[in-house]
């Protein structure tokens, strides 16, 4: 890994702060962050609700289909990163699931940015997962897709 890599953050980033933030807004207390004893470490989780949510960068988890996704030119081998990345967060979430959890994931361009999502639009989706029985959801924001769809498969 490059030296200027190694030195970005891991915890704590803007989309985590970002989605603790849209779960302060709609009333949601008693957080654990970073839980390392699941799969994935999910950034925040819900243990009242069995939720894990993740507040994923959509450089770092390879956003298909978003700008900040694209594969830069140069000779770090970013395809290879990202294809296991990519990889790893479907294993992780298939884990998360089959272990009786439902799984949360928030892109990066959903919670900041010119494609963001309006906060009561994006309030309003989360709320909506956090109170019905669906096991996944992922948003994303404007222009990337639809607004909220299932995972796609790595």
């Amino acid at each position: 890994m490059p030296p200027r890599m190694a030195r970005i953050p891991v915890r704590d980033t803007k989309p985590e702060r970002l989605l603790r933030a849209v779960l302060g807004r709609i009333g949601v207390a008693d957080l654990e962050y970073n839980a390392a004893h699941l799969p994935g470490q999910p950034d925040v989780v819900l243990l009242a609700s069995r939720v894990a949510a993740f507040a994923h960068g959509c450089f770092w988890h390879h956003h298909q289909g978003c700008q900040h996704g694209r594969v830069p030119a140069t000779e770090y081998p970013w395809a290879s990163k990202f294809k296991c990345t990519r990889a790893r967060d479907a294993a992780t979430r298939s884990a998360l699931v089959a272990a009786g959890w439902r799984v949360l994931t928030v892109w990066e361009c959903a919670l900041c940015g010119p494609d963001a999502l309006p906060a009561g639009d994006l309030d309003g989706a989360v709320a909506g997962f956090l109170g019905g029985t669906t096991a996944t959801l992922e948003l994303e924001g404007h222009g990337v897709s639809p607004l909220v769809r299932q995972p796609r498969a790595a």
